[in-house]
């Protein structure tokens, strides 16, 4: 049974499983309207604001990242040669496409997905810490 709920969330991922580059660009007014398979880097004063990056389920929604520790929620940006990591995993909303994954050296790693676990009794046991 894990098996099949495995596959109900793996195969959102039809496009490449990495983004190609990262480009650093000075306010979120510079960004392209595609921005395509590149993570853009908002950064000002000398501090990364914001990354964005395109949803790598294929949807077609842009992500955008808060790198901004006065604002919260916010991630963390390590900027590796010539690719970036961010953390904590980036979670898209179920309304939108539900896509939970971090990027890692530029690389999309999906978070697994656990079905939900059940007491004894039948009901849903709340897992979140």
């Amino acid at each position: 049974m894990l098996k099949s709920w495995k596959n109900l969330w793996r195969p959102r991922l039809r496009g490449k499983p990495y983004y190609q580059g990262v480009v650093t660009i000075l306010s979120m007014d510079d960004l392209p309207a595609d921005i395509g398979l590149n993570i853009y880097l908002v950064r000002r004063g000398g501090t990364y604001r914001w990354a964005v990056l395109q949803c790598p389920c294929a949807c077609g929604r842009r992500v955008e990242v808060n790198l901004m520790r006065s604002r919260y929620p916010y991630w963390r940006v390590r900027k590796h040669a010539g690719s970036i990591s961010l953390s904590p995993s980036l979670w898209v909303s179920e309304e939108l496409c539900g896509s939970h994954f971090w990027v890692k050296r530029n690389r999309v790693v999906w978070a697994e997905f656990e079905p939900p676990r059940w007491t004894s009794e039948g009901s849903k046991l709340d897992v979140r810490g």
